[in-house]
């Protein structure tokens, strides 16, 4: 997220080679940490670095 600003769920399936599953409990733990913020819904939901 720091290198590209903003990352979406297929990205970071795409950059850790994670499940969906796996990589939305992992963006949902860094919102939850205060790490990301989300930004936008459903298909267009973007996780932004804090």
């Amino acid at each position: 997220m720091r290198k590209h600003g903003a990352i979406d769920n297929a990205a970071a399936r795409e950059a850790t080679g994670l499940d969906a599953a796996a990589v939305r409990a992992l963006l949902r733990r860094l919102v939850a940490d205060g790490r990301a913020r989300v930004e936008g819904r459903k298909r267009g939901t973007r996780y932004l670095a804090i």
